[in-house]
């Protein structure tokens, strides 16, 4: 079977300034209506993967789930992240956010099925590392 180099696209927000690269074979949705992100994979029910930005708004409870773990990582624009994986619902649930100084939330969620992620995961995890503000 001869081996495919998948070229990557990179999504540009200009509402909230940033960029986040996903693979090029995905087929994603168009940007939403207010602008302030899109669905990176559609087409199936059981796969949610989008990102997106938003003001921040204090008093805003953004708690996650207690199932869900806790891990700093570091994107490749040097930023360091906040990421939580878990288990809802029989999925598998990654959610990543970093603030910029001027308070701006910068957001990627993955919800998917437990094969997809462990097809996947190299991939969810690359995508995740490529989100930077512009």
């Amino acid at each position: 079977m001869p081996f495919t180099i998948v070229e990557w696209i990179t999504y540009h927000n200009s509402r909230f300034g940033f960029s986040i690269s996903y693979p090029g074979d995905w087929i994603a949705g168009e940007e939403s209506d207010n602008g302030d992100g899109k669905q990176l994979y559609v087409g199936n029910p059981d796969i949610d993967i989008r990102v997106y930005g938003s003001h921040v708004f204090e008093g805003i409870d953004d708690s996650v789930s207690e199932s869900m773990k806790y891990q700093s990582l570091k994107l490749d624009s040097g930023v360091k992240a906040d990421m939580w994986v878990g288990y809802e619902q029989g999925m598998v649930l990654l959610e990543l956010s970093w603030m910029s100084d001027d308070e701006i939330e910068y957001n990627y969620y993955v919800k998917v099925s437990k094969d997809f992620f462990d097809e996947n995961e190299k991939t969810i995890l690359r995508i995740a590392k490529s989100m930077k503000a512009i």
